[in-house]
């Protein structure tokens, strides 16, 4: 993971107990993102609404207003007013049916705790996938990181040959043009399978042409499609499309 790969998110921490929000805060500190503090519910609800941060952790267990009612009222003015933050849940309830309401009332994902800084920012990370583009506007560039191309690894492939690289890219350009034509009828028709045939191709082009963030995406979004996990799925195939975009986009520029 590389230093600041956060710059230019705001995150929003909110639980009761200042031990965790002083972990969260210094986990997340080398990697850039301005953190917002909240102590209980109400104040996240207030804090959201105020600065939209675009990252969410909430602690489940407040006094007053949990972090389930909380996320809700964060959720239902965000709809009036075009704001709608990625939340993870923060529990030290570790049961998978925990895990399964937390993601059916509106959280994206979730950590166990005690988090550890490694998983928290991986957390983070697989969110800003499937997030508005505009953010990637707003995010620190030079690293690497967050581009969708990353054009040591494509000439690595092949083996140091630009012209290569240039007629792969062209190819793959081509393909991902096609995406949301072929695989939005049968995401709606169910048809996972199928699905699952076109992204196991679109795994390797990815590494081929030097698409590693996409590669990746693809492989978990893939995954899911094969256990038939239904959020996996859905939450998977938004990243999917938000970073297949972000890859055209830049495939464009250099084509």
């Amino acid at each position: 993971m590389v230093k600041n790969s956060l710059e230019n998110i705001s995150i929003l921490i909110a639980d009761d107990n200042e031990i965790n929000r002083r972990f969260v805060v210094h986990a997340l500190h080398s990697h850039g993102p301005e953190i917002i503090e909240a102590e209980n519910g109400a104040e996240a609800i207030l804090l959201a609404n105020e600065f939209q941060p675009d990252i969410i952790l909430m602690d489940i267990h407040m006094p007053e207003i949990n972090g389930l009612e909380a996320l809700h009222k964060i959720h239902e003015w965000g709809s009036k007013n075009n704001y709608r933050p990625q939340a993870i849940a923060l529990t030290a309830d570790a049961r998978e049916e925990e895990r399964e309401r937390l993601l059916a009332s509106g959280f994206d994902d979730w950590l166990s705790k005690p988090v550890s800084g490694r998983n928290l920012v991986a957390a983070i990370n697989n969110l800003l996938t499937s997030m508005d583009p505009s953010i990637w506007d707003r995010m620190a560039t030079g690293t690497g990181y967050y581009k969708g191309l990353d054009d040591e690894q494509a000439l690595s492939a092949a083996h140091g040959s630009s012209d290569l690289v240039k007629t792969l890219r062209g190819i793959f350009v081509r393909e991902l043009a096609g995406i949301p034509k072929q695989l939005d009828p049968l995401m709606m028709a169910g048809q996972y399978d199928e699905v699952a045939e076109h992204i196991h191709k679109l795994i390797a082009s990815a590494g081929y042409c030097g698409a590693p963030r996409l590669a990746e995406i693809s492989r978990q979004f893939h995954s899911a499609l094969r256990e038939r996990d239904r959020h996996g799925i859905a939450s998977g195939y938004a990243r999917f499309i938000q970073g297949a975009a972000m890859v055209y986009n830049e495939l464009l520029e250099v084509t």
